[in-house]
């Protein structure tokens, strides 16, 4: 896990499930999953952003990341 990841967790859990600093008031979560080929229980933030206008297009959707994977292949996710 990268150093900017561990600190979003740390403070987002010191918190009571709120984050600060440039993420402060984006809605965020905490995906615990387990990785496609390491088969190792990772924990990653995610944070949700909306367009201007309101909608959704494909730009906004993410590409098939290794979270993806991992979250497609295990289909287990807390």
């Amino acid at each position: 896990m990268n150093d900017l990841n561990t600190r979003v967790i740390e403070e987002f859990r010191a918190n009571g499930g709120h984050a600060g600093g440039s993420l402060s008031g984006t809605p965020m979560l905490l995906l615990h999953h387990v990785g496609a080929r390491s088969g190792i229980e990772r924990v990653t933030p995610l944070a949700c952003s909306r367009r201007p206008d309101g909608g959704g297009g494909a730009e906004y959707r993410p590409r098939r990341s290794e979270l993806m994977q991992s979250v497609l292949m295990h289909q287990v996710c807390s």
